[in-house]
């Protein structure tokens, strides 16, 4: 493996809209050369992710790595395990999906995320070190890496600082102060397929009309997604360290499991609802510039 000149560049590839209009910018000269694309893969994407994956490869120049956190195991099969608590006795249940609660007939907040650190951030970290020739022991204060995120202008909220004094976070979009909807427009004016929407199945900040589009155009995903929320009601009935008598994927329709729900039927009222300012469609993905990108 021949190890880049550093400080190294490298996407943090989503494979949403964002990060692919920067990997095809990349290609078409309009951003700098990189050294690479690193796709932390949870094994949850619906299939158009995986699919445009294969065709954003054969588009790009640069090489794409594909990394998961175990080669043999998905998120979800991380989630749900239940332990016993050596200090307290108490069960409770191993989980980093930020879940919503539900108690005493009304809907709650979400449960601690660590998803995204453990099977994204932390999976491109590791492969940042393979690539770059480091370990965390010979890793110092110097910069080895300027690491690229897919947040664009509407976005800019979710810009944050790299937590590693190796690696520098970049924003090439915000730079060029380009939105989402600029990236699809000069996809489509370079003749660029329209990438598909970045996130796990199962991921609790999908919008109605993500789930909505799921379940129409991805019933396996969605599926999924719904034998995932009836294996952790389950599991979670049992930790006794919850303050909460449910959980659920989902929140826009409170209480209600995803597979009791149409949501062809549901969009009318929901949007109704929308437009008096009592519901928000679209509950903001705050994963740290990584997911849904």
């Amino acid at each position: 493996m021949k190890i880049p000149k550093l400080p190294a560049t490298f996407l943090s590839l989503g494979a949403g809209v964002q990060s692919s209009a920067i990997a095809l910018m990349v290609e078409r000269g309009a951003l700098p050369p990189i050294d690479g694309a690193i796709f932390a893969d949870t094994g949850a994407e619906p299939e158009a992710v995986y699919e445009w994956l294969d065709v954003l490869e054969a588009l790009v120049g640069f090489p794409i790595y594909r990394v998961t956190r175990w080669p043999d195991r998905a998120l979800e099969d991380a989630e749900g395990i239940v332990k016993i608590s050596g200090k307290t006795g108490q069960s409770y249940v191993s989980g980093g999906v930020p879940l919503w609660t539900y108690n005493d007939g009304k809907a709650g907040g979400g449960i601690r995320r660590k998803c995204t650190r453990d099977f994204k951030i932390e999976v491109v970290r590791r492969e940042i070190r393979r690539l770059t020739g480091t370990t965390r022991k010979r890793l110092g204060n110097a910069v080895i890496v300027n690491q690229w995120l897919g947040i664009s202008t509407d976005e800019a909220h979710r810009m944050t600082d790299s937590k590693v004094p190796w690696s520098v976070n970049r924003y090439p979009l915000i730079d060029l102060n380009m939105s989402r909807v600029d990236c699809l427009r000069w996809m489509r004016e370079e003749g660029f397929p329209k990438p598909p929407r970045s996130a796990c199945v199962f991921c609790p900040y999908h919008s109605a009309e993500e789930w909505q589009r799921l379940q129409n155009e991805d019933p396996r995903g969605y599926e999924r997604a719904a034998q995932y929320e009836e294996r952790m009601r389950r599991v979670y009935a049992s930790d006794t360290t919850l303050d909460a008598d449910d959980v659920f994927v989902q929140k826009i329709v409170p209480g209600v499991t995803l597979r009791s729900i149409n949501w062809d039927e549901r969009m009318p009222t929901l949007r109704d609802l929308a437009d008096r300012g009592q519901l928000d469609l679209f509950w903001g993905n705050e994963c740290d510039g990584i997911c849904g990108t």
